[in-house]
Order: C-alpha cells, then sequence, then structure tokens
C-alpha cells in the first residue's frame, strides 16, 4: 500500500510538473549584419561606418568577419560574397559563435569567421573591394547586409 501511494504521488508530480513547461518557437531571423572586419582573431575590428571600411586598410594574411545573426538563420542557408562572388563554404571557418541571450532564451548569434586572403574568388591583395552576406531565416525571410571598400594595406 505505501509504494502505491510513493507512486501515485510520483506520478502525479510529474504530470503536473511536465505540463507546466512550455517553449514557444525559435525567433525566426530579423537581421544578419557585418559588425566588423578584422586581421586577426584577438578581436581587434575595423567597425564599418555607413557600410564602408574607408580610410582603414587591413593587414596580413586572412580576413576575419564578424556577423551579427538577430533570431535563427538556416545555417544551410547563409552566404557569403566578394563582390558578387560566392566565397567557397569549405574555405571559410567559423571559429568562434557567442549567443545571445534573452531572458535566459537563445535569441540569436555572433559569428566569427576566417578565410585566408588566398582563397578569396576575387582580388586577394589591394582593393579587395565589396564583403557581403546573405541569411534566409528558418521560416523563411532573407536578410542581407554589405561592407564596401575593403583594402589591405600594400
Amino acid at each position: 500500500m505505501k509504494k502505491t501511494v510513493i507512486l501515485l504521488v510520483v506520478l502525479v508530480v510529474a504530470i503536473t510538473c511536465s505540463s507546466s513547461v512550455t517553449a514557444g518557437p525559435a525567433p525566426n531571423l530579423s537581421s544578419a549584419q557585418i559588425a566588423g572586419i578584422g586581421t586577426d582573431s584577438a578581436g581587434n575590428w575595423l567597425k564599418p561606418v555607413n557600410h564602408s571600411m574607408y580610410p582603414n586598410k587591413l593587414s596580413g594574411d586572412t580576413l576575419y568577419l564578424c556577423v551579427q545573426f538577430v533570431g535563427y538563420p538556416d545555417w544551410n542557408l547563409v552566404f557569403f560574397y566578394q563582390n558578387g562572388s560566392l566565397i567557397n563554404k569549405n574555405k571559410l571557418v567559423n571559429y568562434k559563435t557567442t549567443y545571445i541571450t534573452t531572458d535566459g532564451f537563445v535569441s540569436g548569434y555572433w559569428k566569427y569567421y576566417s578565410i585566408p586572403f588566398a582563397d578569396l574568388p576575387g582580388n586577394t591583395a589591394g582593393a579587395l573591394g565589396q564583403f557581403s552576406v546573405k541569411a534566409t531565416g528558418i521560416r523563411g525571410g532573407a536578410f542581407q547586409d554589405y561592407v564596401n571598400n575593403v583594402t589591405v594595406a600594400e
């Protein structure tokens, strides 16, 4: 009898607790923004002003991009471009991810990417031109951002 009562109490508690836990749908992507471009992974970022890097110049042999995604993108539908030419996803490395949280829930991401200049589809020295990101949300909707006048110091 005692085991039956304990089992019944455990069952009632389990049912009560499970019905009180709810989660809403993940937020769809609402923006994708190139927040910084750098030449090292330490976070020495040059921040675009009005979508331009001018007069700042990069150095080194690797391009680093910091992108803020607000909401959830479909990671299979996130693309990067140099002057309109698709950057090979296999050459682009996502070396760090930081979660954006709101009230304890993940509401977006800071993603940090790197690619050697030699693996870019266009110019690999001097004036690199424009870099852009295009992302589609988990429930549709496309967002894009760009940065012009990206140049490597010679």
